[in-house]
């Protein structure tokens, strides 16, 4: 069973928690990493203009697919997230855009990182990724337990 974690984007003294910071949290991978929508700020891959990239993104049923270096060095370049929908799956053949399109069903996924309206992150985490790896336990321990999110 796949584990939830909810938290706010914005703590209370003006910083924000980014992809990059969250990538910092998954340990390096061979993993096959799909963008199936994003609206943001900062710089997108391959020299593609803004709009450009988010018509790239929609086109393909898979999304903007990239290897885990691609996605770092994306994750980097991006200065805020205003919305995001970012999966991982084992190979492509189990990013299944059929399922995500009718129930927003991705149990074929590792992990799904998802930017809501600029406020809050929701990562989803497959629970063999959990036993190996603990990220859920991770990001409570970061972001939502503690101080992170109060002013």
């Amino acid at each position: 069973m796949s584990e939830l974690v909810e938290f706010q984007m914005h703590d209370g003294r003006g910083g924000t928690v980014g992809l990059a910071d969250l990538l910092t949290l998954v340990p390096g991978n061979d993993w096959v990493w799909s963008i199936l929508d994003f609206d943001g700020i900062g710089n997108v891959p391959t020299g593609l203009g803004f709009e450009e990239f988010r018509a790239e993104v929609r086109a393909s049923p898979q999304g903007y697919v990239m290897s885990w270096g691609q996605l770092r060095q994306f994750a980097v370049g991006v200065r805020q997230c205003f919305d995001l929908l970012l999966v991982a799956a084992e190979d492509r053949s189990r990013l299944a855009p059929e399922r995500w399109a009718v129930d927003d069903d991705f149990a074929e996924c590792l992990v799904v990182f998802e930017a809501v309206d600029s406020g809050s992150w929701e990562v989803i985490v497959e629970a063999g990724v959990e036993e190996a790896f603990g990220l859920a336990a991770e990001l409570r321990a970061r972001y939502v337990a503690g101080s992170w999110g109060s002013a």
